[in-house]
């Protein structure tokens, strides 16, 4: 579906559990306070996805196994709310994926252009444009059968 792109995995599962002990000492060395709202609010969207069953925890250091791995979670402020980044970089958990596509994001006018191909298709419909500031509705968008 996507363009090839052949990028094998850096590092296999096994090396990552062998050298799990020396990436959690890392993780936790680099655990820094954010300032207050940021820090509350992600402890508060951590501690809904833990409600949720998307998360276990939390979890004493001293029960982890030698090989399991701790990533970094931090918060991103974006003005209007704090985004939850969880680092899996820094762990080296990317490490061990390997891919065979590279998707491309494309421009908006591609977007726009696959848009209106798209609207014969869903007569009568209003359709609305959303950016990441605002919403705009455009009836003159409306297609006819």
């Amino acid at each position: 579906m996507f363009n090839q792109a052949s990028r094998p995995a850096a590092m296999s599962i096994e090396q990552l559990k062998a050298d799990a002990s020396d990436s959690r000492r890392r993780v936790l060395e680099a655990v820094r306070p954010q300032g207050d709202v940021i820090d509350q609010e992600v402890l508060s969207k951590t501690r809904d996805e833990i409600s949720r069953g998307w998360l276990k925890g939390p979890i004493d250091c001293d029960k982890l196994e030698a090989h399991d791995i701790l990533n970094r979670r931090f918060g991103l402020d974006q003005g209007s709310k704090v985004r939850l980044i969880d680092d899996f970089s820094f762990s080296d958990v990317n490490a061990t994926v390997g891919v065979k596509e590279s998707p491309k994001p494309h421009a908006v006018d591609v977007i726009a252009g696959m848009t209106l191909n798209a609207m014969p298709a869903c007569p009568g419909q209003k359709w609305l444009g959303s950016t990441s500031r605002r919403s705009v509705f455009a009836p003159h968008l409306s297609v006819e059968a």
